[in-house]
């Protein structure tokens, strides 16, 4: 009928689909029309007796979903661009697991990014540190006050000690709640600061 000449008309290449030889199997693809508009196109076959009658055609537009999914990637790849180009090491924990972690932050304490993610968090403290920045993250994650900058210490492969300041945000990550940290290395500032003090005190 009409409606259906439009169609064709409009998405020339379901037309190149029903001038090719019939296919009893059920047909299945993404198209695009003249307009730059997605659908997802299923085609299946009309059978009578063993024999293609007819098809049934089912389009449904999904140009938003493609529209969003564009975006997504585009948001995904500049994300990736500016935490991999960071100067500091940058986390996200979520269920005290390590979801995530930049180059810089695994070469901070001498680490592959593949031996972190997934693990705990407070594998990458010290022993003697890990129970009280334990304690302070399940307080702010109850929402209760808790400083969003502050100092401390991670344990590089080495078994050195690299101090550390955290800036620390909650943030939504799949409908769950989750830490967003930025750890910078303070090692040169706290070799200056012991220097001064020193100074003073002689």
């Amino acid at each position: 009928g009409a409606k259906a000449e439009i169609a064709l008309e409009k998405l020339p290449y379901l037309a190149t689909i029903f001038r090719q030889e019939p296919n009893a199997d059920t047909y299945w693809r993404n198209i695009q029309d003249q307009d730059a508009n997605w659908y997802d196109l299923r085609i299946s076959p009309f059978l009578q007796q063993d024999q293609i009658r007819g098809w049934l055609v089912i389009l449904r537009d999904i140009t938003e979903q493609k529209e969003l999914e564009t975006a997504l990637r585009a948001s995904e790849e500049l994300y990736r661009n500016v935490t991999e180009k960071a100067n500091d090491g940058i986390a996200i924990i979520q269920d005290h697991q390590l979801i995530y972690c930049n180059p810089q932050l695994a070469a901070l304490i001498g680490r592959e990014i593949e031996d972190l993610v997934g693990h705990s968090f407070l594998d990458l403290m010290p022993p003697e540190y890990a129970k009280h920045v334990q304690e302070r993250h399940i307080r702010r994650m109850r929402g209760e006050a808790e400083p969003t900058r502050y100092e401390s210490f991670l344990l590089h492969a080495s078994g050195d000690h690299v101090p550390v300041e955290f800036n620390v945000n909650i943030m939504d990550l799949g409908s769950k709640p989750a830490l967003l940290a930025i750890v910078r290395d303070i090692t040169e500032q706290v070799k200056t600061e012991k220097i001064l003090l020193e100074h003073i005190r002689n």
